[in-house]
């Protein structure tokens, strides 16, 4: 047996240690936190006893990476799926815009949900149609073209009310930064994949259970059954390059150091950890490589979740969109657990994306505007104060990334042969999701069988 050191046990951690396990790698995983689940992650309200996941990771239809990754580890069935595509967005004022799809075929379905949908006019509802049919059209060459836009500047062309009332929320939700700073490449892909590909692709998927307990446990137990081990509080050091390659650099990672001095020899590596994470453990002789000199240039955008307790119920929806609000989404987190029963109290969680302009308010004054903006936007809310809060901040809780970002995000294998890359910030294709980390992990799964097969 071939064996792996995998740094970081998030997403991308786990989905690679299944997949080596499975092929008859001997696995170890090394994380630095006491728990598993890395940026997508459930903790424990106290006073409560509800479960906060750190920002609502919702997840689509199109997830098809991370619901095989949940079936083979018996994770498939907290899941709750929509039966047909639908989300509301509110206006200030409390009207509320259906955006629903019919049970025509794709991509009819879509465009009888846009045609439907109050925030438009009908000029507005035909320029989006048009825009969505020549986006669907697009060459290979056209959509590479677009890493080189940001998402404003390709769709400055659009009504104004089209950004406002349906793009900006997308881009928000799926890239987690602003229009003007994310990659228009990644929003195009997020209409291909999610909007435009197919009914069940578009359905919103949510969790009946928090993010820690949907996979993680569930995860390590796949990976112990079958010999593998998983190490927590074991934060790496440092890497320890070792050979001559071409240009007399390193050729290969002779072994990991951890925090407590501890060495570890494998045949091979892989690294799940952040962009900036691994470059902080990264010895010089690699930082001067090109292949790793990008890795201190990614930067990245922060989620913050403000969580609230009522004495009773005054929000119906599961969940809904804000228009024009700096608290982009309110989720029915009650609900959204307890699909099944009524709850007498009533538990929501609000996520702002990009949340970095935020960095200098505390945690009062994020409670403020939380609530100034819920009474805008939902009258019925303006005299009921919540009887519990919690507010959590994910302050790097994905890559953020913008026009030319492609270059940023390196393919799994590395100009060191026994040294393997995953995780969201790579080259994926896709945004930085759950579904590009499950993604990441499995692809340098498949590069290492790939290599396994030819030693053997």
């Amino acid at each position: 047996m071939k064996s792996i050191a995998i740094l970081g046990g998030g997403l991308a951690g786990l989905s690679a240690a299944v997949y080596l396990v499975e092929a008859g790698f001997q696995v170890r995983l090394f994380e630095a936190r006491p728990v598993l689940g890395g940026r997508a992650y459930s903790v424990m309200d106290s006073k409560t006893g509800d479960v906060m996941d750190n920002g609502q990771h919702l997840m689509m239809g199109c997830y098809h990476h991370t619901f095989d990754f949940l079936k083979k580890i018996g994770r498939e069935t907290p899941l709750q799926t929509q039966v047909k595509m639908e989300v509301p967005l509110v206006e200030r004022g409390g009207k509320i815009h259906r955006l629903k799809a019919s049970d025509l075929p794709s991509p009819l379905h879509l465009v009888s949900a846009l045609f439907s949908y109050s925030g438009f006019s009908l000029k507005e509802k035909f320029n989006l149609a048009l825009f969505l049919n020549k986006l669907r059209r697009s060459s290979v060459a056209e959509l590479k073209a677009l890493d080189s836009l940001s998402c404003a500047e390709w769709l400055k062309d659009l009504d104004r009310t089209i950004l406002k009332n349906f793009l900006e929320p997308l881009i928000l939700a799926t890239l987690n930064e602003s229009p003007e700073k994310a990659s228009a490449k990644l929003l195009a892909t997020v209409f291909l994949e999610a909007l435009l590909k197919g009914k069940e692709e578009s359905k919103m998927v949510t969790s009946t259970v928090g993010l820690s307990d949907l996979y993680t446990n569930a995860a390590q137990k796949f990976i112990e059954d079958r010999g593998g081990k998983i190490f927590t509080r074991c934060g790496i050091s440092s890497l320890s390059p070792w050979g001559r390659g071409q240009g007399e650099g390193p050729n290969q990672i002779e072994k990991l150091i951890l925090d407590n001095g501890e060495e570890i020899i494998a045949d091979f590596y892989l690294s799940t950890l952040p962009a900036n994470a691994l470059w902080k453990i990264l010895p010089d002789a690699l930082k001067q490589q090109a292949y790793f000199s990008k890795l201190d240039e990614v930067q990245y955008s922060a989620i913050y979740n403000i969580n609230l307790w009522y004495e009773k119920p005054w929000f119906s929806e599961f969940f809904a969109g804000l228009l024009g609000s700096p608290i982009h989404w309110v989720f029915n987190k009650g609900r959204l657990l307890h699909a099944e029963d009524i709850p007498k109290t009533q538990y929501l969680s609000l996520t702002i994306s990009a949340a970095n302009f935020l960095k200098n308010l505390n945690s009062q004054e994020l409670l403020a505007l939380a609530l100034k903006e819920l009474g805008d936007f939902f009258p019925q809310s303006k005299n009921i104060k919540p009887v519990h809060h919690r507010i959590l901040k994910e302050l790097q809780a994905t890559p953020s990334f913008g026009p030319g970002s492609e270059r940023l995000r390196p393919e799994a294998t590395t100009p060191l042969h026994n040294f393997f890359l995953a995780g969201d910030w790579t080259s994926t294709g896709l945004p930085a999701t759950i579904e590009g980390a499950v993604k990441s992990g499995k692809m340098a799964a498949i590069e290492l069988k790939g290599l396994l097969n030819c030693v053997r």
